[in-house]
C-alpha cells in the first residue's frame, strides 16, 4: 500500500514537470547544457541567463531562437532551428541574448 502511494506521488510530480520541459527552450550558460539557465516559452521576449551570457540552447521541435552578441536583444540576429551543445563551436561565441518564439 505505501509502494503504490509513493508511486502515485511520484508519477504526479514526475509528470509535470516533463510536460514543463517538452514546452520550452533551455538557454544555459555554460557548454553542453549545464550551469545557470532560463526556460524560454517562445513568447519572443528578449531574454538571457543569471550570469548573462548564453552558452548553449537546447530548443523543443517547431521552436526557433534569434540570438544576439549583445545585451537587451540589440544588432543583428543569429538565428538557431536546432539544439545547440556549444554556442562557441557553432556559431563562433557565446550569445549575451535571445529571443525565441514557437
Amino acid at each position: 500500500m505505501k509502494f503504490a502511494l509513493f508511486l502515485s506521488s511520484t508519477l504526479v510530480a514526475i509528470v509535470p514537470a516533463l510536460a514543463y520541459s517538452s514546452t520550452q527552450a533551455g538557454l544555459f550558460a555554460q557548454d553542453h547544457f549545464l550551469g545557470p539557465y532560463v526556460h524560454s516559452n517562445g513568447d519572443g521576449s528578449c531574454i538571457t541567463t543569471p550570469a548573462g551570457v548564453i552558452n548553449s540552447v537546447e530548443l523543443i521541435p517547431g521552436m526557433t531562437c534569434q540570438l544576439y552578441r549583445e545585451p537587451s536583444c540589440a544588432q543583428e540576429p543569429i538565428p538557431l532551428k536546432r539544439d545547440s551543445a556549444s554556442l562557441r563551436y557553432d556559431i563562433g561565441a557565446p550569445a549575451r541574448s535571445a529571443r525565441c518564439l514557437k
